[in-house]
């Protein structure tokens, strides 16, 4: 499951794996974002 990975290049790896395996015809790409909450 992507949500307990906890590295972003493999996260990355395994939504490409996923979206090629889903039938993705070519160029698929994927952005990672490490989002952090902010304290005030």
């Amino acid at each position: 499951m992507i949500s307990t990975i906890t590295e972003p290049e493999q996260a990355v790896r395994e939504l490409i794996a996923l979206a090629n395996r889903s039938g993705g015809p070519d160029n698929i790409s994927c952005v990672v974002a490490d989002v952090l909450e902010l304290q005030q």
